[in-house]
C-alpha cells in the first residue's frame, strides 16, 4: 500500500507510522505486506518505509537510515490515466 503525504506543516513520516501502526493493532482485517509513504510536498518527493511485514518505520529508524527512505523524480512518473 502507498500513502501519499502532502502536508509539510503538521505532518512528517514518523506522525504517519505512528497512527497507521496504531490503527492496524485494532484492525481485524487482513493487512498488506507492506506500506510506504511518499511525501510529494517538495521536488523531489521522497519516498519512505513505514512498515514491510513485522518490521516497522522506527525499526529501520535505528538501522542504516540511508535504506528508509529514497528520493523520487517526479517528472519520471508516468500518468496510468493519461495511457489509457
Amino acid at each position: 500500500m502507498v500513502l501519499e503525504d502532502n502536508d509539510i506543516q503538521v505532518s512528517n513520516e514518523s506522525l504517519v507510522a505512528d497512527a497507521l501502526l496504531s490503527a492496524e493493532k485494532n484492525s481485524s482485517v487482513k493487512l498488506p505486506d507492506e506500506v510506504y509513504l511518499v511525501t510529494t510536498y517538495n521536488d523531489p518527493w521522497h519516498g519512505h518505509i513505514i512498515r514491510i511485514d513485522n518490521k516497522t518505520y522506527f525499526d529501520f529508524a535505528y538501522e542504516d537510515q540511508s535504506n528508509r527512505y529514497w528520493e523520487i523524480n517526479p517528472a519520471a512518473l508516468i500518468d496510468a490515466l493519461r495511457r489509457r
